[in-house]
């Protein structure tokens, strides 16, 4: 439900990406079609991608797909962000991402910073504030 969230209110809403544009593997909506190849439409997603995000849960270091895809956007050489989910340390990240900045998705600050990175529209600061909010109260 969070990540459904963030794609909502950050990613659309705020960002102005349209939903053909976002791929969420956890996701029946965006994800792999009934009777696709999971490992197939993974690769092509990753190699048509501009930008990979990695959106870290307590679980995430376990499990197998999640780190195959954070291996493989970093094999490819994509632009990557790790985004951290509520009650997640720094720690969690990993070598693979110990290097780059990441951000809470609970962070206020964080989000304004993401959402001024990858906004393809003029972002009205009062409609954002309150999908901000919005998303915050979610969080919690």
């Amino acid at each position: 439900k969070l990540i459904e969230e963030f794609i909502d209110k950050v990613l659309r809403l705020t960002c102005g990406f349209d939903s053909s544009e976002i791929i969420c593997t956890s996701l029946q909506s965006t994800g792999v079609e009934l009777g696709e190849s999971i490992p197939i439409f993974i690769k092509d997603n990753l190699e048509s991608s501009s930008l990979v995000l990695f959106m870290i849960s307590s679980n995430y270091r376990k499990s197998e797909v999640c780190l195959n895809e954070m291996g493989a956007a970093w094999a490819m050489g994509k632009q990557t962000l790790s985004i951290l989910l509520p009650n997640v340390s720094f720690k969690s990240l990993g070598w693979l991402t110990s290097f780059d900045k990441a951000i809470k998705i609970d962070d206020s600050e964080g989000l304004d910073k993401f959402v001024t990175m990858l906004s393809r529209k003029e972002i009205d600061i009062a409609d954002w504030n309150r999908q901000k909010e919005s998303f915050l109260s979610f969080c919690k």
